[in-house]
Order: structure tokens, then sequence, then C-alpha cells
């Protein structure tokens, strides 16, 4: 795919001149990717990840927004919402919210799509709906239905403040690294290639940056991958955790990580750089002017279980940690991620350091807006 200049500037921040840091900086994002985190009892009947709402799908407030394929055309989709009309919102990302019952189960989930792959990212889940209108995951309620006696905060939810950008507001009010991975299926594609022809995504070596994460499966962990083409670097990653299931710390998943550097002016390092290949169990390294280097690894990717809250709770036969049906208190119980070696909290991650301001106009919810004059009705 074709990037803008601004675009390509971006996918350049892990520029072909900062090489070493490119690779340090892709091992640290991957063990946060791993913690994002599907069998028979929870196999699902036209449940396609492929950012596409299609069709059986309802949509539920707010609806469509900037999106072309949705069953319904825009909807509520303004920053304010009235009995009577919708203040415009300065974020146009496309985005869809819909719920789609299983016909083989009558099970609901909510099918959220974020973004166009088009434009080189996009986002899409399906999660159960819980209590009518929560899901699987915690996070401060909106209170939607009562709109225009309510301050645009109180409607807003955790959407008033969604990265937590204000310290005092944790996950347990954006809602961030809460949610069951047992419970959900999703897929996130960056840069690659999108033929809206098949509607189908892939990642060519003509494409300058791609990565993607598919987790297709319930009760199964995702597959990552990532690969970078540059005249005089190729870096292609993969971990494949799509048969391990969230209670087995024992198995690892399928591991692919390769360097290949195309540059003869490349300065020299100790030890001096090459290409680089890791294969499951074995790491190659080839340096110039000597032999290859063989490395036995220890690979932990995938050796990770997740247990649910201490006292889950029951709707409609899907187990879930809501402890209570009560707006007003959102008191959602979180559960734990365990790790053969070493450790990550993804509940204190600082996740505001993902957003990027100039690609939205510095707006980062409700409050931004507010705080920059882009409401009339906070």
């Amino acid at each position: 795919m074709k990037f803008s200049a601004q675009s390509k500037a971006q996918l350049r921040a892990f520029a072909v001149s900062e090489k070493k840091e490119l690779i340090t900086q892709s091992f640290k994002a991957l063990p946060l990717l791993f913690l994002l985190g599907s069998d028979g009892a929870w196999s699902a009947t036209n449940m396609t990840l492929n950012f596409n709402a299609g069709p059986g799908n309802n949509s539920f407030y707010p609806g469509a927004c900037n999106m072309s394929d949705a069953p319904v055309a825009d909807n509520a989709c303004g920053i304010s919402p009235t009995e009577f009309e919708d203040e415009p919102d300065p974020d146009k990302t496309p985005f869809f919210q819909g719920t789609y019952t299983d016909p083989d189960t009558q099970i609901s989930y909510w099918h959220i799509i974020v973004g166009d792959p088009a434009t080189g990212f996009a986002m899409e889940s399906y999660t159960p709906v819980i209590n009518s209108y929560e899901s699987t995951s915690g996070g401060k309620p909106s209170k939607i239905f009562q709109r225009g006696t309510e301050s645009l905060e109180t409607r807003s939810g955790n959407g008033w403040d969604p990265l937590g950008l204000d310290p005092s507001r944790n996950f347990d009010y954006t809602g961030n690294a809460t949610g069951d991975p047992t419970k959900t299926i999703m897929r996130q594609v960056m840069g690659g290639s999108w033929n809206s022809t098949t509607n189908t995504w892939s990642c060519q070596d003509s494409d300058e940056y791609c990565s993607e994460f598919l987790k297709s499966n319930f009760l199964f962990k995702p597959i990552i991958t990532q690969q970078i083409n540059e005249p005089d670097f190729v870096h292609k990653f993969s971990l494949d955790m799509s048969t391990i299931k969230y209670d087995d710390d024992s198995t690892t998943g399928e591991l692919t990580n390769t360097v290949v550097i195309i540059d003869d002016d490349m300065p020299e390092f100790d030890p001096k750089a090459g290409d680089f290949k890791m294969d499951n169990d074995s790491i190659e390294i080839s340096m110039p002017d000597s032999d290859a280097s063989i490395l036995n690894p220890n690979i932990t990717g995938g050796r990770y279980t997740y247990s649910q809250c201490n006292d889950p709770q029951l709707s409609k036969g899907i187990e879930h940690c809501w402890q209570d049906n009560d707006i007003n208190n959102w008191d959602y119980q979180v559960g734990t991620y365990s790790y053969i070696e070493g450790d990550a909290d993804v509940l204190n991650y600082d996740w505001d350091v993902y957003f990027i301001p100039s690609q939205n106009g510095g707006i980062s919810g409700n409050e931004s807006k507010c705080a920059n004059s882009l409401a009339g009705s906070c």
C-alpha cells in the first residue's frame, strides 16, 4: 500500500538509521502484545474478522459512524447527543458498534470495528453481551439513556478519558487490560495491503510495514506477525500461539524472527553487524568475515496463563466478573496473568504512550474535546 508523506514519516520512526533500536523496541513491545490477549463450546457462526459489519448485525447506539459499508447509515455520531440533535464530532475515525446473535447458540456479542484497513489501521472484535449493556471487561459505564439530564462526562463513561491521561483514573475507570481473553476474538492490522474487492488484508514484501494481531478462537492464544521492508533492512517476526489454551504454560509458540541487512556501508559494531535468524529452538547469526554462530535460545513466548476473577457470576450461561448490575458502582473483578519466566503488570501499563496527538488533533477523549473547546455541551 502507498502511504502519505506524513504516514511514511511515522513509519520511519522505526528508522532504518536506528536499526539496533528498532530491534530492541520490537522485543520490548511483544510481551505487552502477548497479554492482549477457541474450541467447540465457544465456536460461533458467521463471525468473520474482515472489518466488514456483514449480515446478521444490528446497530447499537451510536451505531455506524463514518463507514460506508455498515448495515445502517451514520447514526448518533455527535460529540454530545441530545434529545433532538447531535453536535458534530471532530474525530472522523470510522467506527461501528453493533450486536450479533449467534443463530446456533443465541448468544449475543458486541461487534466493534474501529478504523479502515485501507488507510493503514483497523481493529475488530466480538465480545459477549453481559447484563444487557456490559461486556466481559471492566471500565466506567456510560449513562447514554439519561442524556439531557446528565453531564457530558456522565454520559461519556470511560470515553471521557479512555487512555487514563489523568493518573488518578486507573484500569478500574478506563477498563483497559481488564478483558477476559477467553471470551473475545479480535484482529488488528497496521500497514499492509487491503484488497477492497475481496475484502482481504495481506502483508506483501512490497509493503514498507505491516503487522497483525489475530485471535480467531475464543479459548486459544493469538498469532502475532510483523514485517518491515526497507531497501537495506528486512525484519520478519511471527509468533503463533493459536494452538495453546490459556491454562497452558508448558507449550511455547511457533517462533520465527529474522533480520536481513543489505547495506555495504553499515557501520561496524562489536560484534559486527550481520543477518539474524531465529527459528524456534535455534538462533543463527551470520557475521561478516566469519562463520555463522549457532545459539540455542530459551523461548518463553506463549508460556503464560490467564485465570478468571475469584468470584465469577453467570449471565445467560456466560461466566463474567461483574459483581453487580449497578451502573453507578461498576464493580468489576479483574483476572490475573501468570508467566513461566519474568513478569508484566498490564493493569499498570501507561497506555497513553500509544497516543499520537497529531493524528487526532490532540483529542484523547471527550474531556480533551471540552478542554480544547471542541465541544459545546460540556
